[in-house]
Formats: C-alpha cells, structure tokens, sequence
C-alpha cells in the first residue's frame, strides 16, 4: 500500500497544474496540457464553433442553419475549468486504489455552452418565414340585413425551448453536423374581440354561433354517452341546430 501510495503522489506531482492523462474535450485529447495550453486549444474549439452546421427538423419543415447563428457559443473558462478540475480530488488511500484501477480509463468531457437567446429566437424566426403565423382572432361581419360570425385561428410557431432543451449548456462532439428536433406550438387566441357594435345587433349571434357548434360535437359524437351543461337560453337554438342536422330530434320534458 505504501508503494501504491508513493506512486499515487508522485503521478498526482507530475500532472500539478495540468489537464490528467486521458483527457478528451468535445473528442480532442487534451491530457497533460496547463492552463496556457489549454485555453489555446479551446479557444480554437471556440474560433471554430460558429460555423458548424446545425439541422433543426420540425414536423414539415427543416432549417438548415449554423450555431453561430442560432447564438451558441462554447464558454471558453467553463470548459477550462472542467477539463482542469477531472481527476484531481486531492490524496486518500481509496483514491490512490481508484487510480491504479482506472490508470488508462479515459475521461471525454463536453464543452460548455454559452446560448443568446435572443438571436436564437429572431433567427429561427426568420428561418420559419410564412409558416410561422399570428392567431386569428374571431370577430364578426355585419351587412345591411346579415350578420356571421368568423371564428378564430390559432397561430403556429416552433417552440424555441425545445431547440434550447436538447443543447442545454454543453456538446459532446464537434466534428458532425447537430441534429435537433423542434416542437410546433400552438399561438393562443388572446385578444378580446371588440366590435363597436350594440348588443342587441351582435349577442344574437355569438349564440347562434355557440348553439351550431355545440350542435355539430353532439351530432359527431354519435352513440356515445355524453352530458351537457348549458343556460337555458341555448336550448331553443341548440334544438333547431340539432334538428337542422337530424330532424328526429328532440328534447324530453
């Protein structure tokens, strides 16, 4: 143990200040390196970093794009700091065993990452183009004699926290283009609907609107068993929806 123990310290000795043998970062071997070497060959890593291509696939749609301009770079002091602190925890008899056991193990270790989310965010934008679209909010169209109700649409855009999620702080390998998938999120309709219009001209139609489309989910739902709850007033024009689809309905008392 005594010997064991000797050689643990005197290899501990030999690599002070130094990156441990076997020592890899993002796939480049940096065992044995200092601090002034390190950053060199990280700095490098990060000059490079820019420029790799990056595929974003989202449901219909692919981006082909850079992760440079996705706003990814590669945090140069994390990653020295990392690389520096593997294998060196300081003395114990356990740990002098550990270390004869994986004396030729090798450590990879991912760089750090460093994401601006903003120009993330605008260039995937950009990217998206006219299949990213705002929500359609309902409204309603008056004419002399008529008026319809024009329901609402939801927006459509790729959730960027899902882009984020998948390179959350580091990379294990620099040399291969970055795959991601991105999720599509559904825009919400938010705005109030504002007509200017009395409601006596209007309030009609919202319910008229309410009934049909209340009427078409118990029309489609077909034999199966459901249960509904509405206001009173809904009953004369959800009825006559109903029977606008099936004359044989009716309301039992």
């Amino acid at each position: 143990m005594a010997l064991l123990s000797a050689a643990y310290l005197v290899d501990g000795a030999a690599q002070n200040g130094r990156v441990a043998r076997n020592v890899s970062v993002a796939g480049e071997s940096v065992g044995g390196l200092n601090r002034t070497e390190l950053e060199v060959k990280v700095n490098e890593l990060a000059a490079d970093f820019p420029d790799t291509p990056v595929t974003i696939n989202a449901e219909d749609l692919s981006i082909e794009t850079t992760a440079g301009d996705l706003g990814y770079e590669i945090d140069v002091d994390a990653t020295v700091d990392r690389a520096l602190a593997q294998g060196h925890a300081g003395y114990s008899p356990a740990k002098a065993v550990r270390w004869l056991s994986k004396l030729f193990d090798s450590y990879e270790l991912p760089v750090a990452l460093t994401t601006d989310v903003d120009k993330l965010n605008s260039t995937v934008v950009a990217l998206e183009g006219d299949r990213r679209t705002d929500p359609a909010n309902p409204r309603i169209e008056f004419t002399d004699a008529t008026a319809q109700m024009i329901p609402g649409i939801p927006g459509r855009k790729i959730d960027t926290s899902s882009i984020t999620s998948q390179l959350s702080g580091s990379l294990d390998s620099l040399s291969e283009t970055i795959e991601l998938t991105a999720e599509d999120l559904s825009t919400p309709l938010t705005e109030p609907v504002s007509t200017g219009i009395p409601a006596e001209r209007w309030a009609p139609v919202v319910l008229d609107s309410r009934n049909a489309n209340l009427a078409a989910r118990v029309h489609a739902a077909g034999d199966e068993r459901i249960v509904i709850s509405y206001g009173a007033a809904h009953e004369p024009g959800w009825l006559a929806e109903m029977q606008k689809l099936d004359a044989r309905w009716s309301c039992a008392p």
